[in-house]
């Protein structure tokens, strides 16, 4: 799983938003937009393999702000915003 997965995924409408995730983006001001604004933007990522397999993607949402995108593989080519935050004193680029 790489971020050019991700993409292929976004552009063809395989990427679904988990509950957990529409409750983070409703509670920190953003908007679906703002994901594929980080997606398409992306400047690092990083494989998690907590709870399976997962990709975190740090990028820069639609009013070029930094963002964070947690992505997990549900199917061999679906997947699935886990959760979405903005970047803390450990990423690159912190607000």
């Amino acid at each position: 799983m790489n971020v050019k997965d991700v993409k292929k995924a976004l552009m063809t409408n395989r990427i679904f938003i988990s509950t957990h995730a529409q409750i983070r983006m409703q509670k920190r001001g953003y908007r679906k937009k703002d994901i594929i604004a980080c997606i398409m933007s992306a400047y690092s990522t990083q494989q998690q393999f907590i709870n399976g397999h997962r990709l975190r993607i740090v990028g820069f949402d639609a009013d070029k702000l930094p963002m964070v995108v947690v992505v997990g593989k549900v199917k061999p080519n679906n997947y699935k915003i886990i959760t979405v935050m903005p970047p803390i004193k450990k990423f690159k680029k912190a607000i």
